[in-house]
């Protein structure tokens, strides 16, 4: 869950299954799946927030996770802008989810 001003803004959910392996072959990695931020709380930087938070808390509570990853549709420019400015890197690899081609975007924990 993310939280603002004491209040549900969004959450998402670290997947550590074999829908991994689609993304990454590199062990030790989280999917990011189904990150939403509230329309209230959009624009308001409580997504770029939580993001910057990501890695403190996975080396905190899953010591022995390095690394991100997450898919995000070709269209969703805002979306790939938030991720980007958060420290993800595009990985140059594109998967096909349910709403179409999406860009696979990875960030390395240890070192954000």
């Amino acid at each position: 869950m993310i939280l603002a001003e004491n209040k549900l803004a969004g959450f998402f959910v670290l997947d550590a299954g074999e829908a991994v392996k689609e993304y990454t072959e590199s062990s030790g990695t989280f999917l990011i799946r189904s990150y939403s931020i509230h329309p209230d709380y959009q624009g308001k930087g409580v997504g770029k927030k939580s993001l910057k938070l990501l890695p403190s808390f996975i080396n905190h509570h899953f010591p022995t996770k390095n690394k991100v990853v997450l898919g995000v549709n070709y269209k969703n420019t805002t979306a790939q802008h938030l991720y980007i400015r958060s420290g993800f890197v595009d990985t140059n690899r594109h998967i096909f989810g349910s709403q179409g081609k999406q860009f696979v975007y990875q960030m390395d924990i240890k070192k954000a």
